[in-house]
Protein backbone atom coordinates (compact mmCIF):
# COMPACT_ATOMS: atom_id res chain seq x y z
CA UNK A 1 0.00 0.00 0.00
CA UNK A 2 1.17 3.11 -0.92
CA UNK A 3 2.06 6.47 1.55
CA UNK A 4 -1.13 8.31 0.23
CA UNK A 5 -3.62 5.29 -0.04
CA UNK A 6 -2.40 5.00 4.02
CA UNK A 7 -2.91 8.62 4.48
CA UNK A 8 -6.35 8.61 2.65
CA UNK A 9 -7.06 5.62 4.55
CA UNK A 10 -5.99 6.97 8.11
CA UNK A 11 -8.34 9.88 7.60
CA UNK A 12 -11.01 8.05 6.49
CA UNK A 13 -10.87 5.73 9.73
CA UNK A 14 -10.75 8.78 11.74
CA UNK A 15 -13.60 10.66 10.17
CA UNK A 16 -16.04 7.52 10.38
CA UNK A 17 -14.40 6.30 13.84
CA UNK A 18 -16.08 10.26 15.09
CA UNK A 19 -19.13 9.71 13.56
CA UNK A 20 -20.18 5.88 14.47
CA UNK A 21 -19.22 7.43 18.34
CA UNK A 22 -21.43 10.03 17.68
CA UNK A 23 -24.36 8.12 16.37
CA UNK A 24 -24.15 5.47 19.16
CA UNK A 25 -23.87 8.42 21.89
CA UNK A 26 -26.86 9.58 20.64
CA UNK A 27 -28.58 6.39 20.25
CA UNK A 28 -27.90 5.72 24.07
CA UNK A 29 -29.01 9.54 25.43
CA UNK A 30 -32.01 9.12 23.09
CA UNK A 31 -33.01 5.65 24.55
CA UNK A 32 -32.24 6.18 28.10
CA UNK A 33 -35.08 9.33 28.08
CA UNK A 34 -37.07 6.39 27.11
CA UNK A 35 -36.26 3.86 29.69
CA UNK A 36 -35.31 6.73 32.60
CA UNK A 37 -38.70 6.02 34.56
CA UNK A 38 -38.23 2.05 34.03
CA UNK A 39 -34.41 2.71 36.21
CA UNK A 40 -35.61 5.36 38.35
CA UNK A 41 -38.99 2.81 39.27
CA UNK A 42 -37.11 -0.43 39.62
CA UNK A 43 -34.00 1.44 41.92
CA UNK A 44 -31.67 -0.04 38.99
CA UNK A 45 -28.06 0.47 39.73
CA UNK A 46 -25.93 2.39 37.99
CA UNK A 47 -23.37 -0.53 36.44
CA UNK A 48 -26.52 -2.13 35.61
CA UNK A 49 -27.57 0.42 33.51
CA UNK A 50 -24.31 0.23 31.89
CA UNK A 51 -24.42 -3.06 30.92
CA UNK A 52 -27.58 -2.98 29.25
CA UNK A 53 -26.48 -0.14 27.03
CA UNK A 54 -23.40 -1.71 26.51
CA UNK A 55 -25.07 -4.79 25.17
CA UNK A 56 -27.33 -3.08 22.86
CA UNK A 57 -24.22 -1.26 21.73
CA UNK A 58 -23.49 -3.95 18.69
CA UNK A 59 -27.01 -3.99 17.13
CA UNK A 60 -27.23 -0.39 17.17
CA UNK A 61 -23.51 0.10 15.92
CA UNK A 62 -24.27 -2.33 12.90
CA UNK A 63 -26.92 -0.30 12.04
CA UNK A 64 -25.68 3.47 11.72
CA UNK A 65 -22.27 1.78 10.27
CA UNK A 66 -23.31 3.18 7.03
CA UNK A 67 -23.83 6.33 7.53
CA UNK A 68 -20.67 6.82 9.46
CA UNK A 69 -18.53 5.40 6.68
CA UNK A 70 -20.49 7.86 4.12
CA UNK A 71 -19.94 10.55 6.64
CA UNK A 72 -16.08 9.26 7.24
CA UNK A 73 -16.11 9.52 3.45
CA UNK A 74 -17.75 12.98 2.40
CA UNK A 75 -15.81 14.27 5.76
CA UNK A 76 -12.05 12.59 4.93
CA UNK A 77 -11.89 13.98 1.09
CA UNK A 78 -13.15 17.02 2.07
CA UNK A 79 -10.34 17.67 4.72
CA UNK A 80 -8.08 16.77 1.66
CA UNK A 81 -9.70 18.82 -1.13
CA UNK A 82 -9.33 21.71 1.35
CA UNK A 83 -5.77 21.41 1.83
CA UNK A 84 -5.13 20.95 -1.78
CA UNK A 85 -3.82 17.22 -1.37
CA UNK A 86 -6.88 16.12 -3.68
CA UNK A 87 -6.49 18.67 -6.27
CA UNK A 88 -2.08 17.11 -6.27
CA UNK A 89 -3.18 13.87 -6.46
CA UNK A 90 -5.60 14.64 -9.54
CA UNK A 91 -2.53 16.63 -11.18
CA UNK A 92 -0.48 13.73 -10.71
CA UNK A 93 -3.08 11.46 -12.80
CA UNK A 94 -5.04 9.53 -10.11
CA UNK A 95 -8.28 8.88 -11.37
CA UNK A 96 -11.50 9.10 -9.29
CA UNK A 97 -11.53 5.04 -9.14
CA UNK A 98 -7.75 5.13 -8.28
CA UNK A 99 -8.11 7.73 -5.28
CA UNK A 100 -11.36 6.21 -3.97
CA UNK A 101 -9.74 2.48 -4.06
CA UNK A 102 -8.72 2.49 -0.26
CA UNK A 103 -11.66 3.83 0.82
CA UNK A 104 -13.76 1.37 -1.24
CA UNK A 105 -11.58 -2.22 -0.15
CA UNK A 106 -12.29 -0.54 3.55
CA UNK A 107 -16.13 -0.65 3.09
CA UNK A 108 -16.11 -4.45 1.37
CA UNK A 109 -14.16 -5.42 4.64
CA UNK A 110 -16.72 -3.10 7.05
CA UNK A 111 -19.66 -5.11 5.07
CA UNK A 112 -18.33 -8.29 5.43
CA UNK A 113 -17.38 -7.19 9.07
CA UNK A 114 -21.00 -6.18 9.41
CA UNK A 115 -22.44 -9.39 8.12
CA UNK A 116 -20.55 -11.66 10.56
CA UNK A 117 -21.56 -9.89 13.39
CA UNK A 118 -25.25 -9.05 12.38
CA UNK A 119 -24.86 -13.16 11.87
CA UNK A 120 -22.77 -14.57 15.44
CA UNK A 121 -22.79 -11.51 17.76
CA UNK A 122 -26.29 -9.06 17.58
CA UNK A 123 -28.46 -12.00 18.05
CA UNK A 124 -26.61 -13.39 21.32
CA UNK A 125 -26.40 -9.25 22.62
CA UNK A 126 -29.93 -8.63 21.90
CA UNK A 127 -31.11 -11.66 23.76
CA UNK A 128 -28.78 -11.16 26.84
CA UNK A 129 -30.04 -7.64 26.91
CA UNK A 130 -33.71 -8.53 26.83
CA UNK A 131 -32.68 -11.01 29.57
CA UNK A 132 -31.10 -8.32 31.32
CA UNK A 133 -34.23 -6.08 31.43
CA UNK A 134 -36.66 -8.22 32.22
CA UNK A 135 -35.15 -10.00 35.11
CA UNK A 136 -32.02 -8.14 36.37
CA UNK A 137 -34.17 -4.70 36.28
CA UNK A 138 -38.05 -5.31 36.19
CA UNK A 139 -37.82 -8.34 38.49
CA UNK A 140 -38.87 -10.72 36.62
CA UNK A 141 -38.75 -14.67 37.38
CA UNK A 142 -35.82 -15.97 35.32
CA UNK A 143 -35.93 -19.54 33.71
CA UNK A 144 -31.98 -19.81 32.83
CA UNK A 145 -30.83 -20.01 29.48
CA UNK A 146 -33.05 -20.43 26.65
CA UNK A 147 -36.63 -20.72 29.01
CA UNK A 148 -39.33 -18.75 27.01
CA UNK A 149 -42.68 -18.21 28.12
CA UNK A 150 -45.96 -18.38 26.15
CA UNK A 151 -44.58 -20.27 23.90
CA UNK A 152 -45.69 -20.95 19.82
CA UNK A 153 -43.28 -23.25 17.97
CA UNK A 154 -43.87 -24.11 14.30
CA UNK A 155 -42.76 -27.74 14.45
CA UNK A 156 -41.98 -30.34 10.53
CA UNK A 157 -44.64 -31.25 9.28
CA UNK A 158 -46.08 -28.01 10.01
CA UNK A 159 -47.10 -29.46 13.54
CA UNK A 160 -47.58 -26.32 16.07
CA UNK A 161 -46.54 -26.27 19.93
CA UNK A 162 -48.21 -24.14 22.42
CA UNK A 163 -47.12 -23.92 25.60
CA UNK A 164 -47.24 -22.10 28.91
CA UNK A 165 -44.11 -22.03 29.72
CA UNK A 166 -40.36 -24.10 28.84
CA UNK A 167 -37.83 -24.69 31.27
CA UNK A 168 -34.13 -25.02 29.67
CA UNK A 169 -32.79 -26.54 33.00
CA UNK A 170 -35.11 -29.03 33.55
CA UNK A 171 -36.09 -29.32 29.33
CA UNK A 172 -39.36 -29.03 30.37
CA UNK A 173 -42.84 -27.92 28.95
CA UNK A 174 -46.06 -26.81 30.99
CA UNK A 175 -49.68 -26.41 30.37
CA UNK A 176 -48.87 -27.98 26.43
CA UNK A 177 -51.10 -28.41 23.09
CA UNK A 178 -49.32 -30.50 20.14
CA UNK A 179 -51.96 -30.18 16.91
CA UNK A 180 -50.49 -31.82 13.84
CA UNK A 181 -52.51 -30.90 10.43
CA UNK A 182 -52.83 -33.68 7.68
CA UNK A 183 -50.63 -33.86 5.09
CA UNK A 184 -51.54 -31.32 2.71
CA UNK A 185 -54.47 -29.75 4.67
CA UNK A 186 -54.76 -27.16 7.27
CA UNK A 187 -57.16 -29.48 8.93
CA UNK A 188 -56.15 -31.47 12.63
CA UNK A 189 -54.80 -35.14 12.06
CA UNK A 190 -54.47 -35.52 15.68
CA UNK A 191 -54.62 -33.07 19.05
CA UNK A 192 -52.31 -33.55 22.29
CA UNK A 193 -53.21 -32.06 25.56
CA UNK A 194 -51.06 -31.97 28.23
CA UNK A 195 -50.04 -31.04 31.80
CA UNK A 196 -46.10 -31.75 31.21
CA UNK A 197 -44.17 -32.72 28.74
CA UNK A 198 -40.66 -33.44 29.80
CA UNK A 199 -37.42 -34.65 27.32
CA UNK A 200 -36.13 -37.85 28.34
CA UNK A 201 -34.07 -40.47 26.80
CA UNK A 202 -34.36 -39.15 23.29
CA UNK A 203 -37.95 -38.62 23.07
CA UNK A 204 -40.72 -36.25 24.45
CA UNK A 205 -42.83 -37.35 27.62
CA UNK A 206 -46.15 -36.21 28.63
CA UNK A 207 -48.03 -36.37 31.72
CA UNK A 208 -51.85 -35.89 32.67
CA UNK A 209 -53.26 -34.90 29.21
CA UNK A 210 -55.80 -36.14 26.33
CA UNK A 211 -55.47 -37.48 23.28
CA UNK A 212 -57.55 -36.70 20.52
CA UNK A 213 -57.77 -37.78 16.90
CA UNK A 214 -60.17 -36.74 14.02
CA UNK A 215 -61.30 -39.68 11.42
CA UNK A 216 -63.78 -38.62 9.12
CA UNK A 217 -65.49 -35.65 11.16
CA UNK A 218 -65.56 -37.89 14.50
CA UNK A 219 -63.67 -36.98 17.28
CA UNK A 220 -62.06 -40.28 19.14
CA UNK A 221 -59.76 -39.60 22.13
CA UNK A 222 -58.33 -41.00 25.45
CA UNK A 223 -57.07 -39.57 28.65
CA UNK A 224 -53.76 -40.49 29.54
CA UNK A 225 -51.73 -40.34 32.67
CA UNK A 226 -47.92 -40.99 30.96
CA UNK A 227 -47.58 -40.34 26.80
CA UNK A 228 -44.71 -41.05 24.89
CA UNK A 229 -44.52 -40.71 20.71
CA UNK A 230 -41.21 -40.67 18.57
CA UNK A 231 -42.68 -39.63 16.00
CA UNK A 232 -42.13 -35.96 17.27
CA UNK A 233 -38.78 -35.03 15.94
CA UNK A 234 -38.88 -31.72 17.61
CA UNK A 235 -35.67 -31.26 20.14
CA UNK A 236 -34.97 -29.09 23.54
CA UNK A 237 -32.75 -26.56 21.14
CA UNK A 238 -35.76 -26.34 19.07
CA UNK A 239 -37.75 -24.44 22.08
CA UNK A 240 -34.85 -22.76 23.36
CA UNK A 241 -34.43 -20.95 20.11
CA UNK A 242 -35.21 -17.07 21.11
CA UNK A 243 -38.46 -15.75 19.71
CA UNK A 244 -38.15 -12.22 18.29
CA UNK A 245 -38.16 -9.53 14.85
CA UNK A 246 -36.87 -11.63 12.19
CA UNK A 247 -34.56 -8.50 11.59
CA UNK A 248 -32.66 -8.90 14.95
CA UNK A 249 -32.41 -13.53 14.71
CA UNK A 250 -29.61 -15.03 12.86
CA UNK A 251 -30.34 -15.94 9.36
CA UNK A 252 -29.87 -18.91 10.08
CA UNK A 253 -32.46 -19.23 12.61
CA UNK A 254 -34.83 -17.07 10.31
CA UNK A 255 -33.93 -19.85 7.56
CA UNK A 256 -34.79 -22.81 10.25
CA UNK A 257 -38.06 -21.02 10.60
CA UNK A 258 -39.20 -20.74 6.97
CA UNK A 259 -38.20 -24.04 6.23
CA UNK A 260 -40.77 -25.28 9.02
CA UNK A 261 -43.23 -22.83 7.72
CA UNK A 262 -42.64 -24.35 4.06
CA UNK A 263 -43.31 -27.44 5.60
CA UNK A 264 -46.36 -26.72 6.91
CA UNK A 265 -47.91 -25.12 4.01
CA UNK A 266 -47.70 -21.59 5.15
CA UNK A 267 -46.81 -18.52 3.43
CA UNK A 268 -43.03 -17.67 3.69
CA UNK A 269 -42.86 -14.93 1.19
CA UNK A 270 -42.61 -11.89 3.64
CA UNK A 271 -39.77 -14.17 6.11
CA UNK A 272 -38.24 -14.64 2.59
CA UNK A 273 -37.94 -11.14 1.97
CA UNK A 274 -36.33 -10.23 5.79
CA UNK A 275 -33.90 -13.09 5.50
CA UNK A 276 -32.42 -11.81 2.24
CA UNK A 277 -32.68 -7.85 3.82
CA UNK A 278 -30.34 -9.33 6.54
CA UNK A 279 -27.92 -10.69 3.69
CA UNK A 280 -27.96 -6.70 1.96
CA UNK A 281 -28.30 -4.61 4.61
CA UNK A 282 -24.34 -5.12 5.50
CA UNK A 283 -23.39 -3.96 1.74
CA UNK A 284 -24.96 -1.01 1.96
CA UNK A 285 -21.96 -0.09 4.05
CA UNK A 286 -19.63 -0.14 0.32
CA UNK A 287 -22.57 1.29 -1.22
CA UNK A 288 -21.65 4.23 1.59
CA UNK A 289 -18.69 4.64 1.48
CA UNK A 290 -18.64 4.68 -2.98
CA UNK A 291 -21.29 7.41 -2.62
CA UNK A 292 -19.68 9.42 -0.29
CA UNK A 293 -16.32 9.22 -2.23
CA UNK A 294 -17.74 9.98 -5.73
CA UNK A 295 -19.96 12.95 -4.27
CA UNK A 296 -16.56 14.47 -2.62
CA UNK A 297 -14.59 14.40 -5.91
CA UNK A 298 -17.50 16.32 -7.47
CA UNK A 299 -17.84 19.01 -4.80
CA UNK A 300 -15.38 22.02 -5.69
CA UNK A 301 -14.89 23.37 -1.93
CA UNK A 302 -14.12 20.75 0.54
CA UNK A 303 -14.15 20.60 4.51
CA UNK A 304 -17.40 21.79 5.04
CA UNK A 305 -18.80 20.09 8.14
CA UNK A 306 -22.32 20.84 8.45
CA UNK A 307 -22.94 20.23 4.64
CA UNK A 308 -21.11 16.48 5.07
CA UNK A 309 -23.79 15.53 7.69
CA UNK A 310 -26.47 17.28 5.90
CA UNK A 311 -25.87 15.23 2.50
CA UNK A 312 -25.10 12.22 5.37
CA UNK A 313 -28.45 12.66 7.27
CA UNK A 314 -30.30 12.95 3.45
CA UNK A 315 -28.44 10.28 1.62
CA UNK A 316 -29.19 7.90 4.84
CA UNK A 317 -32.71 8.14 4.89
CA UNK A 318 -33.09 8.19 1.02
CA UNK A 319 -31.80 4.64 1.72
CA UNK A 320 -34.24 4.20 4.39
CA UNK A 321 -36.64 4.65 2.73
CA UNK A 322 -35.88 2.62 -0.09
CA UNK A 323 -35.05 -0.47 1.81
CA UNK A 324 -38.69 0.28 3.28
CA UNK A 325 -40.43 0.31 -0.23
CA UNK A 326 -38.67 -2.86 -1.34
CA UNK A 327 -39.79 -4.35 1.87
CA UNK A 328 -43.24 -3.39 1.36
CA UNK A 329 -43.16 -4.95 -2.40
CA UNK A 330 -41.52 -7.74 -1.62
CA UNK A 331 -44.26 -8.73 1.40
CA UNK A 332 -46.85 -8.32 -0.93
CA UNK A 333 -45.31 -9.83 -3.77
CA UNK A 334 -45.28 -7.53 -6.22
CA UNK A 335 -41.63 -8.27 -6.42
CA UNK A 336 -39.56 -11.43 -5.42
CA UNK A 337 -37.84 -11.34 -2.34
CA UNK A 338 -33.98 -11.34 -3.32
CA UNK A 339 -34.75 -8.33 -5.85
CA UNK A 340 -36.97 -6.49 -3.28
CA UNK A 341 -34.40 -7.02 -0.31
CA UNK A 342 -31.71 -5.34 -2.82
CA UNK A 343 -33.55 -2.83 -4.29
CA UNK A 344 -31.55 0.34 -1.95
CA UNK A 345 -28.43 -1.35 -2.49
CA UNK A 346 -29.05 -1.85 -6.74
CA UNK A 347 -30.26 1.76 -6.87
CA UNK A 348 -28.16 3.46 -5.10
CA UNK A 349 -25.25 1.36 -5.80
CA UNK A 350 -26.13 2.29 -9.59
CA UNK A 351 -26.48 5.83 -9.04
CA UNK A 352 -22.46 5.65 -7.66
CA UNK A 353 -21.61 3.73 -10.16
CA UNK A 354 -22.99 5.87 -12.72
CA UNK A 355 -21.76 9.24 -11.03
CA UNK A 356 -18.13 7.38 -10.88
CA UNK A 357 -18.11 6.59 -15.17
CA UNK A 358 -19.11 9.74 -15.39
CA UNK A 359 -16.21 11.47 -13.35
CA UNK A 360 -13.38 9.29 -15.48
CA UNK A 361 -15.13 10.24 -18.67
Amino acid sequence: MRILDRHVLREFLVFASIGEVAFVGIYVIVNLFEKIDVFVDNKTPLPLVVRYYLLGVPLFAVQVLPLSLLLGSLLSLGQLRKWGELTAMQIAGWAPARILAPLLVAGLLFSAASLAVAEWVTPETVRKQQELFDTEIRGRREGGRGSQSEVILLGRGGRIYLAHSYDAGSRTMRTISVQHPRPGSQELDWRLDAERGQWTDEHWMFREGFFRRFVDDREIGTSFRRFADSRLEERPEDFARPPGDPLYMSRGDLLYYIRRLREGGGRIHKYEVDYHIRGSFPFSNLVMVLLGGILSLRIRKGGNIALAVGMTLALGFAYLAFIRVGQALGYHETLPPLLAAWLGNLTFGTLGAVMLWRAHS
